[in-house]
This record gives C-alpha cells, structure tokens and sequence, in this order.
C-alpha cells in the first residue's frame, strides 16, 4: 500500500523499493530509545519520543514520502504532561 501511494506521489524512483524499506523501519513496532538521551522523533532520527511530539505527521510523511502535516504542534497541547509517571496532567 506504502508503494501504492508513492507511485501515486511520484516521490520515488522505486516505489516498491521505498515500501519495502518503510516496512523494515516500522515492523517490529518497537520504537528504539537509547536511556539517557534526548528523546527524538522525526524523519531523520528515531530515539524514542516525547509526550507531546507529532507522531501521526511523521508516520505520514514516512508512508507518503512527501511532507505531511495535520496541523498540531507541541503548543497545540493545552494541558501539559506532568514531569512525573503517569505523565497525565490534573484536571
């Protein structure tokens, strides 16, 4: 399906090439983090992800590869996560 929509993009010049890729990149669906770094989720690097990051943008951008945004940012999140587990803020 990820072929699919980038023949349709013409973004790639294998599209088959970029599915099977994609694949590879997230399945497993573990998402890797190395303890003690800043966390970071973006079309570069995947280590781990904050609270707040956009992850459906990402995975978009990814599976497109073509830039994707539904429009919400860090500051679109009225209610920030609290520094401590669970991370769910008061009401």
């Amino acid at each position: 399906m990820v072929a699919g929509v980038v023949a349709a993009y013409g973004t790639a010049e294998d599209p088959h090439a970029y599915g099977e890729s994609f694949s590879r990149s997230v399945c497993p669906n573990v998402l890797p983090y190395t303890v003690g770094t800043p966390a970071a989720y973006g079309f570069a690097e995947w280590n781990g992800r904050s609270l707040t990051d956009n992850a459906p943008d990402v995975m978009f951008s990814l599976a497109t590869n073509t830039p994707f945004t539904i429009g919400l940012t860090k500051e679109s999140v009225a209610a920030k996560p609290t520094r401590t587990f669970p991370y769910v803020p008061a009401v």
